[in-house]
């Protein structure tokens, strides 16, 4: 018989400045970010996990910075999910 995991993740960051130049521009609201798996297991013989990072979508941003042409933004990562399979052997 297989076993069944799961697991919720919160990840929160609090407001931050991205750039050393204190413009409301490189400023980040605080956000947080939900991700999760669950899955199942025979131990030591396979695994088939479904996982989700992101799970609400979250916009925000990574960096930000003033260059010759003017404001850079990165984007934080979109909702992904995908499926892994693992067979140990």
């Amino acid at each position: 018989f297989a076993d069944l995991f799961a697991r919720l993740d919160l990840v929160y960051k609090d407001n931050q400045e991205l750039s050393s130049t204190q413009s409301p521009f490189t400023d980040e609201d605080a956000y947080a970010l939900v991700n999760g798996r669950i899955g199942l297991e025979q131990i030591d013989d396979w695994k088939l996990t479904l996982w989700v990072n992101n799970l609400t979508d979250e916009d925000y941003l990574t960096g930000a910075s003033y260059g010759l042409t003017g404001l850079y933004q990165t984007p934080g990562q979109p909702r992904m999910w995908g499926v892994l399979v693992d067979y140990m052997f």
